[in-house]
C-alpha cells in the first residue's frame, strides 16, 4: 500500500494507457498530422485521436494544438516528448533483455564441479556450449557435492556434474561419460611395465591418499571390489608430496588428470573401468541457459567414446 501512496496522483491516472499511445504522441508530433500518424502506425485516425485525447483528459493539459493545416505540440506537449522517448527506449531494452535471456542469448550458467579433476572432455563440453551461446557467462563452482546438491534444488547451481552416483535423488539426471582413471606409480614399480593395469592387478596393493582430497570417496568407492587392497590417508599439503611417497615406493595413487612431476613416477590408465560422470539439476530450474547446455551435452554424448544413457 505504501509504494501505491508514493505514487503521484496523475501517474495513478495514466496506469490505463499502453506503450502503443505513448508512440500514438511521437508519431503525431513527427507528422505534424493525426491522420499522417495513425497512417503510420497502422491504425484508424479516429482511435489514434481519441487516444490522445483521453491522454490529454488524465494529465489535465492539452498536449496538441490543432488547425485545419494539422497538429503542433504546445509547451506541455513537447515537455512531454522527451519522457516519452524515454519510456519507450527504455521499454525496447527490456524486452530485448527478455527475449536475450529467454532464448539463452544473454544470461549467466552456474555449474559444480566434479570432485576429481575433470580431464578434456568436460572441455570440449563447455568449449561447444560457447561457441553455441557465445554470450552467456559460464560460472564454475568447486565445492563439496552434497552442497552442490543443495545449491541445485535452490537454484543457485544451474547443474551439477557429479563422479560417481548421482546425489540429487528425485531430480533429472543425464549420463555423459566415463572418465578415464590413472593409477599413479615409481617408475621401477612392477605394474610399470603392463600399457594398461586391470582391476584385478591391483589386488593386495596399497594406495595413498591426501588428507581432504575431495575425490577419495569416488575413488575408494572404485576399488571397493577389489580384494585386500588397503589405503592410507596422508595429512600432506600439497600434491608434490604425495607424488615423492609414491616414488619412494610407498604406494600407488589414483587420478583422473596426470600432472608432470620432478618425482621419479609413472602411470597407466586402468583398463575398463572409468569413473562415470553425470549431469544433475532440478527439473523445476527455468534458466533457458540450461536448456541449451543440456542439449549440447546430449549431442556430444553421440560420439564412440561417450555413454548413451539418459535418465529423466
Amino acid at each position: 500500500m505504501k509504494a501505491q501512496r508514493d505514487i503521484p496522483a496523475i501517474a495513478q491516472r495514466l496506469d490505463p494507457f499502453l506503450l502503443k499511445h505513448w508512440r500514438f504522441i511521437l508519431a503525431a508530433a513527427e507528422e505534424g498530422s493525426f491522420r499522417r500518424a495513425a497512417d503510420r502506425l497502422g491504425v484508424q485516425q479516429s482511435t489514434l485521436s481519441r487516444r490522445i485525447r483521453d491522454i490529454e483528459d488524465a494529465m489535465g493539459a492539452t498536449l496538441f494544438a490543432r488547425s485545419h493545416a494539422g497538429v503542433r505540440p504546445t509547451f506541455a506537449g513537447r515537455r512531454l516528448l522527451g519522457p516519452a522517448r524515454e519510456i519507450l527506449a527504455q521499454a525496447s531494452q527490456a524486452a530485448l533483455a527478455v527475449e536475450r535471456a529467454g532464448t539463452a542469448q544473454d544470461g549467466v550458467l552456474r555449474i559444480g564441479l566434479p570432485p576429481i579433476t575433470p580431464g578434456a572432455r568436460l572441455t570440449q563440453l563447455l568449449h561447444r556450449f560457447l561457441q553455441v551461446c557465445p554470450h552467456i557467462r559460464v560460472e564454475l563452482v568447486d565445492t563439496d557435492p552434497a552442497s552442490q546438491c543443495q545449491a541445485a534444488r535452490r537454484h543457485e547451481l544451474d547443474v551439477v556434474i557429479q563422479a560417481g552416483v548421482p546425489a540429487l535423488k528425485g531430480e533429472a539426471e543425464l549420463d555423459l561419460w566415463d572418465e578415464p582413471v590413472l593409477i599413479v606409480m615409481a617408475e621401477r614399480d612392477v605394474l610399470a611395465a603392463s600399457p594398461a593395469i586391470d582391476l584385478d592387478e591391483l589386488a593386495g596393493r596399497h594406495f595413498i591418499f591426501m588428507a581432504g582430497d575431495p575425490a577419495l570417496p569416488v575413488f575408494r568407492n572404485l576399488l571397493a571390489h577389489v580384494p585386500t587392497v588397503c589405503f592410507s590417508v596422508e595429512p600432506l599439503a600439497r600434491e608434490t608430496s604425495l607424488l615423492q611417497l609414491v616414488a619412494l615406493g610407498q604406494g600407488l595413487t589414483l587420478t583422473t588428470v596426470f600432472v608432470s612431476s620432478h618425482a621419479p613416477v609413472t602411470c597407466r590408465p586402468l583398463t575398463g573401468q572409468g569413473l562415470p560422470l553425470g549431469a544433475v539439476w532440478s527439473r523445476s530450474n527455468p534458466n533457458p541457459a540450461l536448456t541449451r547446455f543440456l542439449s549440447v551435452a546430449r549431442e556430444l554424448r553421440k560420439y564412440p567414446s561417450h555413454r548413451c544413457a539418459v535418465r529423466t
